[in-house]
């Protein structure tokens, strides 16, 4: 099986606890539960403001990559 990433955060979704909801309470194959729930995402936010929420964790996950990276 392939891995899975969230098409809006680039988390890994190993394990299908984590997937989203669609509003009929289906699961979403393309987003985590922490950006979207019930057919719709969790919060109003720019590609930017994604990209500099998310550098952070990237980077503790990632040994030796820079925020920038």
């Amino acid at each position: 099986m392939s891995e899975r990433y969230c098409q809006s955060c680039s988390m890994p979704i190993p394990e299908d606890s984590m997937l989203g909801t669609e509003a009929d309470g289906s699961k979403s194959v393309d987003y985590c539960n922490y950006c979207y729930q019930n057919g719709a995402f969790t919060r109003e936010i720019t590609m930017e403001e994604m990209i500099e929420f998310c550098a952070p964790f990237m980077q503790q996950s990632q040994p030796g990559m820079s925020v920038e990276a």
